[in-house]
């Protein structure tokens, strides 16, 4: 579906919503592949999605859609971001389940988006993503429904740059396998409380339901050989770290957890850095990962082990007066 109406927000913008992820890929890939390290969470997703992998949380009524924004009759000469029709200035998405997402775009198409949700009664309670984006979409729900944005986890986003290998971390590090599903299932569904992370842990799911989706995530990561863990020098599995494949040639690492009674020793750090290197035998000409800005130990790991600042983000609420 095709929207052309952001205009009374300034600059005019042309909204596209497609239905169909692989349609979306077709009609944002110069724009997803011109900076794949800010678009990774929207270009991994709709690959997944494409290629017939649920990316759906275990609730939700609203049916999956994928935002392309345009500046609307801008008219394009190819690049990295132009088509006949305008050049291509944002991206977002929502799977069910889960909040809005979305990447960096003009407010004048974020505050058009709010409009649309409103006008076709679709529930906007949060929103992910690009900090301006997010905080304007919601603002414009509030202004009709009521309630204050409010930023319930600050985000970063971290490139890797030069890969520093930690030194004097005791035991060693190796990709998993089956016989540690039940473990690292487990410690998803805690790091998914642990961090209130509605992409880990939906809420409203009860533990059975977390457990088998964590199972059913920790197989997949095995058999794309996605999953790293560190072994203790006694042989303990004491720290995980996740990735995705490349996208664009863009691997994101996450989760990384390691569980409280293991925590200060390096453990996580040096997973990282070998999840690190890992994807990049699987093709990942860049490495990324998000971080909490609440915990400042996660993000001095990472930038002790080379990653660089890129973007920062955020998980958004709408909270009652």
């Amino acid at each position: 579906m095709r929207v052309a109406g952001a205009a009374a927000y300034g600059r005019s913008m042309e909204l596209t919503f497609h239905t169909d992820p692989a349609a979306f890929l077709a009609d944002a890939e110069e724009y997803l592949a011109a900076d794949p390290v800010v678009s990774t969470v929207v270009s991994s997703l709709a690959r997944r999605a494409a290629a017939g992998t649920s990316v759906e949380g275990p609730e939700g009524s609203v049916a999956p859609w994928w935002l392309v924004v345009r500046e609307d009759g801008a008219g394009g000469g190819g690049g990295a971001a132009g088509s006949a029709r305008g050049l291509v200035v944002g991206a977002g998405m929502r799977t069910m389940g889960f909040p809005t997402y979305l990447l960096p775009m003009p407010d004048s198409a974020a505050r058009a988006l709010g409009s649309m949700l409103l006008a076709r009664d679709e529930p906007v309670e949060a929103a992910n993503g690009a900090v301006e984006a997010c905080r304007a979409l919601l603002e414009t729900v509030a202004s009709v429904r009521g309630g204050e944005v409010a930023l319930s986890t600050p985000t970063r986003l971290y490139r890797l740059g030069i890969l520093k290998y930690p030194v004097g971390v005791p035991g060693k590090g190796r990709l998993a396998v089956p016989s540690d599903v039940e473990l690292l299932a487990a410690w998803r569904v805690a790091f998914g409380e642990e961090v209130h992370d509605v992409v880990a842990a939906p809420r409203g799911e009860d533990v059975a339901a977390q457990l088998a989706s964590a199972r059913a995530a920790v197989d997949e990561g095995i058999a794309e050989r996605t999953l790293w863990v560190w072994e203790a020098p006694d042989g303990e599995v004491v720290s995980m770290v996740g990735a995705r494949l490349p996208a664009y040639g863009v691997s994101r690492i996450g989760p990384v957890y390691t569980p409280p009674t293991h925590r200060g020793r390096g453990y996580a750090g040096a997973a990282t850095a070998l999840a690190s290197a890992g994807v990049r035998e699987l093709g990942a000409t860049e490495v990324c990962l998000f971080t909490d800005l609440d915990n400042p130990t996660s993000n001095g790991v990472y930038r002790r082990i080379g990653y660089v600042p890129v973007l920062d983000t955020g998980n958004f609420r709408l909270v009652a007066q």
